[in-house]
């Protein structure tokens, strides 16, 4: 959407058009937090909203878990999910970086090219 400012001067009209400024598709994730979604682009039930606070996480809800298909990092922390309950025994992890988003899991891979989306179980926040 453009605005249009109009300002008349004492013998011209001048127009000046500027854009309105994008708003974050992920709105509903505070600041400082963590949170997840069951669909792509921050759609569906969201499972998580957690302020970023170093410590182990399961997701929760019995179908929150390999669920996910978007994440919203919004703390000053990285966020490590993993693909079990407990994050000793998983065999899969994906790293996200702090004041990140991704928009579809199917974009994040472990180091074997593995995606991430619908396969985390439990998180870590490592600040």
């Amino acid at each position: 959407m453009l605005k249009s400012i109009h300002v008349l001067g004492s013998a011209a009209l001048l127009t000046f058009t500027g854009a309105t400024p994008a708003v974050a598709a992920a709105v509903d994730c505070a600041q400082d937090h963590v949170c997840m979604w069951e669909d792509p682009t921050w759609s569906g039930s969201r499972y998580v909203h957690q302020v970023g606070v170093t410590g182990d996480y399961g997701i929760g809800g019995w179908n929150g878990d390999n669920e996910i298909s978007s994440v919203v990092n919004y703390s000053a922390c990285t966020i490590t999910l993993y693909n079990n309950d407990s994050p000793g025994s998983s065999t899969r992890q994906w790293t996200i970086r702090r004041k990140s988003e991704i928009r579809n899991l199917k974009t994040l891979k472990d180091r074997d090219g593995v995606n991430a989306n619908d396969d985390a179980e439990s998180y870590r926040i490592s600040c």
